[in-house]
């Protein structure tokens, strides 16, 4: 312990068993208690002694009037851990054996008491007093964990103002305390102050204290600021978190839990497969929730690794039936992979009684005869590799199968890959499962009745375009998000190209899904205005229930009616009026590498596949998706009369 200067009593102390923790200090002078406070200020001479830890330090003010009343009398001090005394005198320093306190400590409610007492006095107030007692009780780390809890608490709630004075507070009383600028940080990620949360999480990185939480929550704030800022408006940062979560993966006690979003932004930083790895880690310890394993999806298709992902998209589906983002990738990527038309596996439906079942055929022989006994229709098409991909439907209920089936159909299936529907000449149809599952998502098909006659209105829409009436033209929908409401130039255009669809010939409804788009809403005999549902089954139940030849869409809208036209001969038309929809990382705002070439979007090939056509509304936008993706695209400019 140092020298007792004046009024203040300075040292350290360690408590060997546990070198980490701060001691608690208690000072007594003359009987009356001073402080009971953290010995945890750096003393840097520590390491010269062997620790590693050198943050065991304390300095105590001793009030001028206790230090009279004192005088001559020794100041106590002793650790709250070991009841041995410290007897420091003016002029000597030494070891007491161990002695019991004249009194106990006083509590925080004392000293409370005490102040509030003193404060009453009116006239006779001892100000020098009052501001001791003030002093002692803010010391009083009692009083920290009652803030810290609470602060903690409102932050946990949500209660952003609440915690920010609490935590606040903290941090003024207590500056040097590490858990406090753990939270306080964590205030200000939640408040979008990222770049002074960033500095400090940084510092406390730096004093190596709970490294575990601390890079976790330094980790959070990282990718916060990235989602908010984009992977390319800060590269530092992105380097920085890739740092941090190496240096987290390496000291993982295995409960540590990352978000998706800090895997797939490890994954754009080059760590492939430390990113695919937390991806596993994260699906072990959160074995409820899919999210890890779609996570690790996308950065399976960012890789190219189509047929991984696919797997795992499939196991997205087994556990969790009806996943959107699964279905979404299994439907798009398909089309991505060189297997499938050779490996098809066929089934037969039959009409029972108790609902439509499904019999497996042996594509070997052609005898009927299936490697397993039937399933329910609604398992064999809704739940991913539950059942055969393609499906015969006879049109009456024996149930026969011509003799050079299932492997005469190949051929059939090769020829019209598109079509969701192939008719055969002998009788019956062909119908992908995928293209049945999606008319039973959009309730357009029950699983539970007969299923021949249900599908006879949607038959034609399936069938391929080669034999299609590909010239019919008689109804054309132009779906964008805001539809009538004009909210831009796109919509604006969309307004024109009406016009030019009804001097076609074709009656045109002009429809959004935003809630602000009018609902059927007639402005002349052949254009009406509409608001339509925004996903891809709610999608597809309005286009087939309303006829349309043609669908006309623009960016936001382009991936989800390519996905509900899927095995359809619907046409589809698709403009390019916001070029982020077509480029980029999916979910993340990174659409320039770090040579500023542009990223393509990988789904944009589905709808290339899918369009008849596609155009770019400026010739920025043209140079920029050519670039990306090596197609030529003609220019609709958004305003008539911009360009000739």
């Amino acid at each position: 312990m140092g020298p007792w200067k004046t009024n203040h009593v300075t040292g350290w102390i360690v408590d060997k068993r546990d070198e980490d923790a701060p001691v608690l200090v208690t000072v007594e002078a003359g009987g009356v208690p001073i402080a009971t406070l953290a010995a945890e200020e750096p003393r840097t001479h520590l390491s010269q002694r062997g620790f590693s830890n050198t943050h065991h330090g304390f300095k105590v003010r001793i009030p001028d009037q206790v230090l009279e009343m004192a005088r001559g009398q020794p100041l106590r001090m002793w650790p709250t851990r070991n009841p041995a005394h410290v007897i420091v005198s003016k002029d000597r320093l030494k070891k007491e054996a161990p002695t019991p306190a004249a009194s106990e400590p006083r509590t925080v409610s004392d000293r409370v008491t005490e102040a509030l007492k003193e404060r009453s006095r009116g006239k006779e107030i001892n100000w020098a007093r009052l501001a001791d007692l003030g002093i002692e009780i803010f010391e009083d780390r009692r009083i920290l964990k009652v803030l810290l809890g609470a602060g903690r608490g409102c932050l946990y709630d949500k209660r952003f103002k609440e915690a920010e004075r609490l935590l606040t507070a903290c941090y003024v009383l207590f500056p040097g305390d590490h858990e406090t600028l753990l939270y306080f940080a964590a205030l200000l990620v939640e408040t979008g102050k990222f770049g002074r949360a960033i500095d400090m999480f940084e510092t406390l990185r730096g004093t190596g204290w709970n490294s575990q939480k601390t890079l976790l929550e330094y980790a959070k704030a990282l990718t916060r600021a990235l989602d908010k800022e984009g992977h390319q408006a800060n590269r530092a940062r992105a380097d920085t978190l890739c740092e941090v979560l190496r240096e987290l993966a390496d000291i993982d006690n295995g409960k540590v839990v990352y978000s998706p979003s800090m895997c797939l932004r490890l994954a754009h930083g080059g760590e492939i497969d430390l990113a695919l790895e937390l991806c596993d880690r994260l699906a072990a310890r959160r074995p409820e929730q899919p999210h890890a394993l779609i996570a690790k999806a996308r950065i399976l298709i960012e890789q190219g690794r189509y047929e991984e992902a696919l797997d795992n998209s499939r196991e997205v589906l087994r556990r969790w039936p009806g996943n959107e983002v699964a279905s979404y990738h299994l439907q798009v990527y398909s089309d991505f992979t060189d297997t499938g038309q050779g490996e098809l596996s066929f089934g037969m439906v039959l009409e029972k009684t108790g609902g439509p079942a499904v019999r497996p055929l042996d594509p070997g022989d052609g005898s009927g005869a299936g490697p397993g006994a039937p399933i329910p229709l609604s398992e064999a098409i809704c739940h991913a590799d539950a059942g055969p991909d393609v499906l015969f439907v006879g049109n009456d209920r024996t149930g026969d199968v011509p003799g050079d089936a299932p492997g005469a159909w190949i051929g059939l299936l090769r020829a019209q890959p598109q079509a969701g529907c192939i008719d055969l000449p002998e009788g019956g149809a062909l119908w992908r499962s995928a293209a049945l599952a999606n008319l039973v998502e959009s309730g357009l098909v029950d699983p539970g009745r007969p299923l021949a006659e249900q599908l006879v209105p949607w038959r034609a829409r399936y069938l391929d375009r080669s034999v299609a009436d590909a010239a019919r033209l008689e109804q054309v929908l132009l779906v964008s998000r805001y539809g009538l409401s004009k909210f831009g130039g796109a919509e604006h255009t969309m307004s024109s190209l009406a016009g030019y669809y009804r001097e076609m010939g074709a009656v045109t409804t002009l429809a959004g899904t935003d809630e602000s788009s009018p609902q059927d809403l007639r402005l002349s005999d052949t254009i009406r205005g509409d608001r339509l549902p925004a996903t891809a089954e709610g999608l597809r139940a309005y286009i087939l229930r309303g006829g349309f030849d043609l669908v006309h869409a623009i960016s936001g809208m382009g991936y989800q009616v390519a996905q509900a036209l899927a095995f359809t001969n619907v046409r589809m038309v698709y403009g390019i009026y916001y070029w982020r929809d077509v480029m980029g990382r999916d979910g993340l705002e990174t659409y320039f590498d770090d040579t500023d070439a542009p990223i393509p979007r990988a789904e944009f090939r589905y709808i290339l596949r899918r369009a008849s056509a596609v155009f770019v509304n400026s010739k920025y936008t043209q140079e920029i998706v050519e670039q990306a993706h090596q197609v030529r695209l003609p220019i609709i400019f958004s305003i008539p009369g911009e360009e000739v």
